[in-house]
């Protein structure tokens, strides 16, 4: 079993298109999520985008002895 040898805490607002986006770095990049947290923040009425929702999400991520540093 592989033992994890280096940890990071990514943390970020997204939306729907930037999110995927950054799950595709974050895995092509070597990190495994071992925490995944999201809050859900609507962007409001008075704003130029009313129907486009935020995320913000907080991922802690690891990489194991195989992964390149």
């Amino acid at each position: 079993m592989e033992k994890p040898i280096k940890y990071r805490r990514f943390s970020g607002t997204y939306n729907k298109e930037s999110l995927q986006t950054f799950f595709d770095e974050l895995i092509t990049d070597g990190w495994e999520i071992i925490h995944y947290s999201e809050n859900i923040q609507p962007t409001g009425v008075l704003t130029s985008t009313p129907n486009e929702i935020l995320i913000h999400v907080t991922i802690v991520g690891c990489k194991r002895q195989n992964n390149v540093l």
